[in-house]
């Protein structure tokens, strides 16, 4: 039951009208009048029902036109009070949202864009025959490439919920128009809905679509059924799935690579082969994926929008997890429609944080390659590049590697050092080689535990080699002894054989 309009300006108005800037004030006036008057005019509510139960007996021919730059509203005379205020209301609005979807889809659409109102769904069949169902109580559609269609008993219904959703609901329905344009109308159902669902603003429509959807963070359907089933439009729980399996495909693969795939669709013999050719995946692999991302996106992701004013928090908590890589190609699709869109400030920002995600991927390649020269044997070129690593994570403040950093360069160090001994000992001299077979053999099983086959072997080669020497130094040492002992023998042996001398036979 709605409040009366009467009492609540009376209570309301003028605390709300003291607020509101001067120049607004007349809108302001405007458009409480306006709903006013919608209230006075709330009509029987009919439900809308699909084309082929209709009775069009009835069927409206006399339409008058108001015109803007890009807009034709059509509408009946019995509802020329409900065209005004829209007209007036959302005349701006609407070439302000046309200009900014046509940078963004990069087309425009043929002028001038059609919104007509139908005084009923029963009018909306009767005059498209061919059009699929509506929800309940809907309020808007689209038809064909060129026309939006309003249902004027849905808007009387209940004139307060038309008035905060009227944007989004053009919103909605300008993003398919482009999307059905650009597709030449082989854009399949639940894309056209799904791109219209992206279209609108996500911090006011997230929260009613989720919901709908019952609150949960697992889709029910499968993407055959979502996108080639017309249900989409009648039931509002589907909205949240096909508004994030185009979230998916633009987040992932980024907004350029979702025009290219819609524009290929009238070159394909369907949007299955359009994915494949445009994803390099198969409807399978993209539907796996988006269910992993579904989670994600209920969870705060959907608020990354590449239409609407981006909230850049999302690329933050990215760069801090050590996401650089995902967080670039997020920034750069980004800073493109910020760039087509004018938003200078915002491309500003995301700027300042695409040059942190770069750096961290830098970081993270660098740290890398040390790996991998670790693996390789180039010990002095890992612990450079883990150097290297760790200053760029110090300038950005993440020390989420650090562990990792800190393994390399010890592993790298400690083997540089073992083979630094190594290399003293073989220069120590015979003497000092032959007394160090035992620490050879623990710098050969030191190596060897690290990975440095290459050291363990010249440690392995080092000890047999010093083996050698010892041996040759006993060797030489008992050859030098036999001899002195050969010389004093024969000593011994000449002495016995030399005569007396004459003085000692004296008696």
């Amino acid at each position: 039951m709605l409040v009366p309009v009467g009492p609540l300006l009376l209570i309301c108005g003028p605390s709300i009208y003291a607020k509101i800037p001067l120049v607004k004030r007349p809108r302001f006036v405007f458009t409480v009048v306006f709903i006013a008057f919608l209230v006075s005019l709330k009509p029987d509510v009919s439900f809308a029902l699909p084309a082929q139960q209709v009775n069009c007996s009835n069927i409206v021919d006399d339409w008058s036109e108001l015109r803007s730059e890009s807009f034709a509203l059509l509408y009946p005379r019995s509802q020329e009070a409900l065209a005004q205020g829209v007209f007036n209301i959302y005349r701006d609005t609407l070439e302000t949202e046309y200009a900014r979807y046509s940078a963004a889809f990069e087309s425009t659409l043929t002028l001038p864009i059609l919104v007509r109102i139908y005084p009923t769904a029963n009018d909306y069949f009767c005059l498209n025959p061919l059009a699929s169902e509506l929800a309940v109580e809907a309020t808007h559609a689209h038809v064909g490439n060129r026309e939006i269609a309003l249902i004027a008993e849905s808007i009387l219904a209940d004139p307060f919920a038309w008035d905060t959703s009227a944007v989004n609901a053009f919103r909605h329905e300008l993003a398919a128009l482009f999307v059905v344009s650009l597709s030449e109308g082989a854009a399949p159902a639940g894309l056209q809905a799904g791109v219209g669902g992206y279209a609108e603003d996500p911090a006011v429509t997230f929260r009613e679509r989720f919901e709908a959807f019952g609150n949960d963070d697992d889709p029910d359907h499968r993407w055959s059924s979502l996108w080639e089933d017309d249900l989409v439009f009648s039931e509002p729980g589907l909205l949240l799935e096909t508004t994030s399996q185009v979230a998916y495909l633009v987040d992932v693969y980024g907004w350029s690579t979702f025009l290219d795939f819609v524009r290929s669709l009238p070159n394909n013999s369907g949007y299955r082969q359009a994915l494949v050719d445009n994803y390099g995946a198969s409807v399978s692999e993209l539907e796996r994926q988006w269910e992993d991302y579904f989670a994600l996106y209920v969870d705060g992701r959907y608020r990354a929008n590449v239409l609407h004013e981006l909230d850049l928090s999302v690329f933050e908590s990215m760069i801090a997890a050590g996401a650089y890589a995902d967080a670039v190609t997020g920034l750069e699709n980004a800073i493109l429609l910020l760039e087509t869109l004018d938003q200078l400030e915002k491309q500003a920002l995301a700027q300042g944080l695409l040059q942190q995600a770069e750096s961290g991927l830098q970081a993270s390649n660098l740290l890398g390659q040390a790996r991998q020269a670790l693996q390789a044997g180039d010990y002095p070129l890992s612990v450079a590049l883990a150097n290297q690593a760790e200053t760029i994570y110090t300038e950005l403040g993440s020390s989420h590697r650090q562990e990792e950093i800190d393994t390399y360069r010890s592993w790298a160090t400690e083997v540089l050092q073992l083979r630094a001994e190594l290399d003293q000992i073989q220069n120590g001299g015979p003497l000092a080689n032959a007394i160090a077979p035992v620490r050879l053999g623990v710098i050969g099983n030191r190596l060897a535990e690290l990975g440095d086959v290459e050291g363990a072997l010249l440690a392995q080669e080092a000890l047999q080699g010093r083996a050698a020497q010892r041996n040759i130094l006993i060797a030489s040492v008992g050859i030098f002894g036999g001899l002195v002992c050969l010389f004093l023998l024969w000593r011994v042996l000449s002495g016995l054989r030399t005569p007396p001398p004459p003085e000692a036979q004296l008696g």
